[in-house]
């Protein structure tokens, strides 16, 4: 590709992504612009009308009548939480949305020019996200979590009204299920287990792996795993590549050394006293917007940050962290430079790296591949050409948008 061709593919390359709970499409060389949901301005709306039609159970001699004192009044919660949980793209270029609303989902379609939005699917399955439309069937697939359970499956979902089919199960959690080019049935995702205490409580994740599944028959093949790493974000060339992101696997340890246990033992009445005092800090911060204890240190609250957003934890999570960061240090999240993506050709041992410090990433039907860092969104072409397109904050999923 020349010089000339590669700059007018820059300009007219669409892209979509997920930031700050919002999402924002760039098209053309035009600057980004924010897509506002329409189904959740309608949900917004009527809870703003019943709450009007309510006031008089929260208001004066009303709110005495209910048992209610004007602190309780003034408490109640009019707005409704919408967390944007899955980004993908129609074969044609409308974009598409899941999105959550309390205990139901939606799948929603919007127009190339913003102005009309689709309901594609709405029901009452909790945690369902990372969608991923089908190149040809009316179909995504996705996953679904459940909260109670720490557990996450991989889903279909019908986009014209058929809803939700659950294909997986398991002590496990899956994220992020991508077709498989010449495989119409095929899908790829990543796959944890979930480690149990001794009573059944949730401990904590293994080593994600890649694994391939046949929808209709069911059979799984394990296509990557390694130790001490977290393979995740997979996806399948059209050449039969496995493209995927490399991490450092945060859930080894080793066990502790008899020091390290007597160490442990000396410091229980410090920990306990800061466990008392981030207890009632955290209702400091809750009820009142100001710590108990003072700032934060920097490298801790970016640590924190990091693990809620970019290690695809739950949405209202991302939003809890987020509402208590600045612009500033949002703007200094990145993903660490260990985050690798890297592609694997079919029949060859080796893995070429094509990008450090990846948080999120997408690959275009050409070869070219999109991906950020939580800020920068890039491209980098089939010759390794690469093109900075974008910035933002706290990006979280991206997917290019065909013209």
């Amino acid at each position: 590709m020349t010089a000339g061709w590669a700059w007018c593919y820059r300009m007219l390359m669409r892209v979509a992504w997920l930031a700050r709970n919002q999402l924002v499409v760039k098209e053309d060389d035009a600057p980004p612009r924010l897509i506002e949901s329409q189904f959740a301005q309608h949900a917004r709306r009527k809870s703003a009308e019943s709450a009007q039609r309510n006031a008089w159970k929260t208001q004066n001699t009303g709110a005495l009548f209910m048992g209610m004192g004007a602190r309780d009044a003034s408490q109640l919660d009019v707005e409704v939480p919408a967390h944007l949980t899955g980004l993908t793209s129609q074969p044609t270029g409308e974009l598409v949305y899941s999105l959550e609303l309390r205990d139901v989902s939606g799948v929603f379609e919007v127009s190339r020019d913003a102005k009309d939005e689709k309901r594609l699917y709405h029901g009452a399955m909790g945690g369902l996200r990372d969608l991923a439309r089908h190149p040809q069937a009316t179909i995504a697939a996705g996953v679904t979590s459940n909260v109670r359970a720490g557990t996450s499956h991989v889903c279909l979902v019908g986009l014209d009204g058929e809803g939700v089919t659950v294909l997986t199960e398991g002590d496990a959690v899956e994220r992020n299920p991508r077709w498989v080019p010449g495989l119409p049935r095929a899908v790829v995702y990543e796959s944890a287990g979930v480690g149990r205490t001794p009573d059944g409580a949730f401990a904590g994740l293994g080593p994600s792996a890649i694994v391939q599944l046949d929808a209709k028959s069911g059979e799984l093949e394990t296509l990557a795993e390694e130790a001490g790493f977290d393979l995740c974000q997979p996806r399948v060339g059209a050449d039969g590549a496995l493209y995927f992101v490399r991490r450092p696997w945060v859930g080894e340890g080793k066990p502790p050394s008899l020091v390290d246990f007597l160490l442990g033992v000396l410091l229980i009445p410090l920990r306990l006293l800061q466990a008392i005092a981030g207890f009632f800090n955290f209702f400091s911060v809750r009820y009142s917007g100001k710590p108990l204890l003072g700032g934060r240190n920097a490298r801790a609250t970016e640590a924190d940050i990091r693990r809620m957003m970019l290690w695809g934890n739950m949405a209202a999570a991302q939003q809890a962290a987020l509402a208590q960061v600045t612009a500033d240090e949002l703007q200094a999240l990145r993903a660490p430079s260990d985050w690798v993506l890297v592609r694997r050709r079919k029949g060859e041992g080796s893995d070429e790296v094509l990008a450090r410090g990846v948080a999120t990433w997408d690959l275009l039907t050409d070869g070219t591949v999109l991906f950020s860092d939580g800020v920068d969104i890039s491209s980098r072409s089939v010759g390794g050409r690469v093109t900075k397109l974008a910035s933002d904050t706290g990006v979280r999923a991206l997917v290019g948008l065909p013209d």
